[in-house]
């Protein structure tokens, strides 16, 4: 999972210095403000991961369009640097062959494609082979590129590793011939050769595992059909259109029921099911019960807003997602459904190992978060606001706490304030004609 993002440069992202990523975690502010910027970051760096391009150290243009280094750097100043960091949690965190907890990667690039990385293994963040026992000890080493995969390595702290290269035989496999690995006598002597190759596959292995299960859901969603036709394929993911959602939803059995018990906690429809067309057709109809009629109907003859709930649905409780980017998932919802949002958020949250970034403008839906708060359903410590607000200097981002009796405090100016300033007017003018009566 993301624990903590720091981008420097990025579009007007100027300087944006360090953000906590929750299990829960909001995104608000104007519009241009930079919060779909900050999705960019990690879908260009998942872009270039996932691409088999070795001699690109950023791909701006796959998934995401970004253009050219001009467009995504600050000010368009070319001879600025750009910097992210971002820390991020073992995938395989409860493995008891994990070498890595939790580790930094910090990410530089300049026009001309030059490239440096540091990978920090912090503290708390060493699994000890077996006995899943923490070591408090700090490891670090500098990443150089020389191509997709291809590093060179300074080690610090060495130390830890000896007497325990041994155990990882089925990673150093890779770099040393097998016959070697028979005599741990020479793997020990061996040691300053190999903690490099150890420390940079595991680390490797879980930026590639992270990405992998970073999914993301934009604000345009595909629209309802009469027919959906399956693939055949297996999505790890609903997709950015949410295009994907009924491979998923057909893949699993708990899916079903899943999106079925929220359709009912929406309101939308008191049974749900998926019918072939023809058996073997693969073609199928989203068939949904009327509350009021008993009426079966397909999801084409319902609200515009239904087909845009569906991949959230799917994609918050699909297990092979880590870390869920949403943009504006109160799109086409009206309030009710818009706070039904938030119970779907913390009940995601608390029943997988996953963490939400949500960009949103409705206040109802963290309204909602709120009063789970209250109730205990989930902690303040597991949600963070961030208000990102435009200036001259880049936007600035405020983080809005939450205290345990669900109450939002710092929060400033311009923050969800259009409520409260209408029902001022109201009052003001109702007062007015009183006065005038």
């Amino acid at each position: 999972m993301l624990k903590r993002i720091k981008i420097k440069n990025f579009k007007a992202l100027k300087n944006i210095d360090s953000l906590d990523i929750k299990p829960i975690t909001f995104f608000v502010g104007p519009n241009s403000s930079g919060k779909s910027s900050a999705f960019q970051v990690l879908l260009a760096l998942k872009q270039t991961v996932k691409s088999s391009d070795e001699n690109t150290p950023l791909i701006l243009q796959d998934y995401i369009d970004l253009g050219s280094y001009k467009d995504i750097i600050w000010n368009h100043d070319e001879k600025q640097e750009l910097e992210i960091e971002f820390d991020v949690g073992s995938n395989s965190y409860n493995s008891e062959d994990s070498l890595l907890k939790r580790y930094k990667f910090v990410y530089k690039l300049v026009k001309r494609g030059f490239y440096a990385g540091e990978i920090i293994l912090n503290k708390y963040s060493y699994n000890e082979y077996k006995t899943n026992e923490i070591k408090e000890k700090l490891v670090s080493f500098n990443v150089s590129w020389l191509g997709k995969n291809k590093y060179s390595f300074t080690i610090e702290k060495p130390d830890i590793f000896a007497g325990k290269i041994s155990v990882y035989r089925k990673n150093i496999s890779q770099f040393i011939p097998v016959k070697l690995l028979d005599n741990d006598k020479h793997l020990k002597n061996g040691q300053r050769y190999l903690q490099p190759f150890i420390v940079s596959n595991e680390a490797n292995r879980d930026l590639d595992a992270f990405f992998r299960s970073m999914s993301h859901i934009g604000p345009s969603r595909t629209e309802p059909k009469r027919l959906y036709t399956q693939s055949g394929a297996a999505p790890h993911e609903v997709g950015k259109y949410g295009q994907w959602a009924v491979d998923e939803i057909l893949l699993s059995k708990e899916m079903r029921f899943l999106v079925k018990k929220w359709f009912k906690e929406f309101n939308i429809s008191s049974e749900f099911k998926l019918e072939e067309l023809r058996k073997g057709s693969r073609r199928y109809e989203i068939l949904l019960k009327d509350y009021h009629t008993g009426t079966w109907v397909t999801i084409a003859d319902v609200g515009f807003g239904v087909s845009q709930l569906l991949p959230i649905i799917v994609e918050c409780f699909n297990p092979d997602s880590s870390t869920l980017l949403i943009e504006q998932p109160e799109i086409h919802l009206h309030p009710k459904g818009q706070a039904s949002m938030g119970d779907l958020l913390v009940d995601s949250v608390n029943n997988l190992k996953k963490s939400i970034i949500v960009e949103t403008h409705s206040d109802l839906i963290i309204s909602r978060v709120c009063t789970h708060v209250v109730k205990g359903d989930i902690s303040p410590d597991d949600v963070a606001i961030y208000y990102f607000d435009p200036s001259t200097d880049g936007t600035k981002i405020l983080r809005i706490d939450i205290n345990e009796d669900g109450q939002m405090v710092n929060f400033p100016e311009g923050f969800f304030e259009e409520r409260f300033n209408e029902v001022v007017e109201r009052t003001d003018i109702v007062f007015d004609k009183m006065d005038e009566g």
